[in-house]
């Protein structure tokens, strides 16, 4: 978790796990986790593409490919069957995405 962020809320529903991290100046972002069958190539087609078009980066942690909004710092990849969805308005860099992303 990103320096001066804590976990607050976390939801469940339909195998979807919600979780919400609370930070400065009201500040917050989300991460959400679901089981998935898909791999880089189809998280890039079916979600990446389709909701940021090519404002996108990608980048490489430990063997995970990541996608990261150039708008928004938003970020999603998958691992071992699960994807992971970063939802951040912007308020986490990419560095903290990536460590993020690594810890999990």
């Amino acid at each position: 978790v990103p320096r001066d962020y804590k976990l607050g809320d976390i939801f469940s529903e339909n195998g979807k796990i919600t979780m919400i991290f609370e930070g400065p100046n009201a500040s917050s972002f989300t991460l959400n986790e679901e089981k998935s069958s898909w791999d880089s190539s189809a998280l890039l087609r079916n979600y990446v593409e389709p909701n940021w078009g090519e404002d996108y980066a990608t980048t490489h942690e430990q063997g995970i490919t990541i996608y990261i909004s150039n708008k928004t710092s938003d970020a999603a990849w998958v691992n071992r069957g699960v994807l992971y969805q970063i939802t951040s308005n912007g308020v986490l860099t990419k560095k903290q995405v990536r460590n993020i992303v690594v810890s999990l």
